[in-house]
């Protein structure tokens, strides 16, 4: 007695309807191109067979056997073609909706699965083409083994960048737009990467500088994903304090450990270490390690910045100072007195021992 649910479900079965003609449709015209091409040749083949021996002087068996190879390579084609163009379909469409996710990462993913299946296409349309013309595939490839042999041996770095640039795009340790840093040679590279081709990778720097990479370097280096820390950043610093605050160390301590308790900004899961690291005859040195919540390296840069200043302000509100550097010059007894023997600082008396005099002290008094 539900005539709503009822009408609502023919709708659905006429929809359903519509969406299997649609898609019958599109395949269809994917697979009917090539066929109307293979026909064409076909016919072009029977025709061939039929009057190329009559009008010219070659044998019927050589023209068979002719056409007979070249329907083979046409249907291997045609083939070919058709599963070219659903694979190209059916990848593009998915790589549209992880577009329209927002899920960058996959829909990348979907566009090197295009490229391998295109590789893989062609790769295998190759075989069969040379057994469809009566070749010996092992023959073929031992002939070309050869030649590859040499060409490799010229080539090895062109091969090893593409299958590493093949291992990018499926395995996509990083994809575009995302930070990266690693150390190729001893030298630092970090950036933005703006593109992962098949043989090079183009990382734009700080600087804005632009960096050719070929892919064969990321086999062989460490590389650190920034973009993917997962919104978690380490704060870890030394605070130095003058080393005659010593006392007061530990309350500084405790009003920064109740800052980094209270603040909602810093991770809970992860640890939380404030301790005094080490007395020297300059400083004492307070260790300050935890974790923030940011989205990107500006959002953290900018907590830090609000974090170190309140931890300034716990250090003076407890009386103390940061330390500062110093710089100590010792002169030892020993030459002190050439020099007044010498006349280089003479007794204070004289104009210019006077003056002289007032530069020694003055050299003394700095150390």
């Amino acid at each position: 007695g539900d005539v709503t649910s009822q009408r609502r479900w023919e709708a659905y079965d006429k929809l359903g309807t519509f969406g299997i003609y649609a898609i019958g449709l599109v395949l269809a015209i994917q697979v009917y191109s090539p066929l109307e091409l293979l026909l064409f040749i076909a016919g072009c083949c029977t025709l061939a067979d039929s009057f190329v021996p009559q009008l010219i002087n070659v044998p019927k068996a050589t023209v068979t056997h002719v056409v007979r190879a070249v329907l083979s390579v046409s249907f291997v084609v045609g083939a070919s073609v058709v599963v070219y163009n659903l694979k190209s379909r059916f990848c593009k469409e998915q790589a549209w909706q992880m577009e329209l996710q927002g899920d960058v990462t996959s829909q990348r993913r979907w566009e090197a699965y295009d490229k391998l299946g295109t590789f893989g296409i062609y790769a295998i349309g190759l075989v069969l083409a040379i057994q469809a013309l009566g070749l010996e595939v092992r023959s073929v490839l031992a002939i070309g083994g050869i030649g590859g042999l040499a060409i490799g041996l010229a080539g090895r770095e062109i091969c090893e960048n593409l299958l590493n640039g093949m291992l990018l795009m499926t395995t996509m340790p990083f994809e575009v737009g995302e930070e990266v840093c690693f150390r190729p040679n001893g030298q630092l590279v970090e950036g933005i990467v703006v593109d992962v081709g098949w043989y090079r990778t183009l990382i734009r720097s700080f600087e804005r500088e632009m960096y050719v990479i070929p892919n064969a370097v990321f086999s062989k280096n460490t590389v650190l994903n920034v973009t993917r820390k997962q919104r978690e950043w380490r704060f870890y610093e030394f605070l130095c304090v003058r080393v005659q605050d010593v006392h007061k160390v530990n309350a500084i301590i405790q009003d920064i450990r109740r800052i980094v308790r209270n603040d909602a900004r810093i991770l809970n899961k992860l640890h939380r270490r404030v301790f005094m690291d080490g007395i020297s005859h300059d400083d004492v040195k307070i260790y300050v390690s935890f974790y923030c919540e940011a989205s990107n390296r500006d959002a953290f840069m900018a907590i830090k910045q609000d974090l170190l200043l309140a931890f300034v302000d716990c250090i003076e509100r407890n009386g103390a100072k940061l330390a500062q550097p110093r710089t100590v010059l010792e002169l030892e007894q020993d030459t002190l007195l050439p020099r007044l023997m010498a006349g280089l600082l003479p007794a204070p008396g004289g104009s210019s021992g006077s003056s002289g005099g007032a530069a020694g002290l003055g050299l003394m008094g700095y150390g």
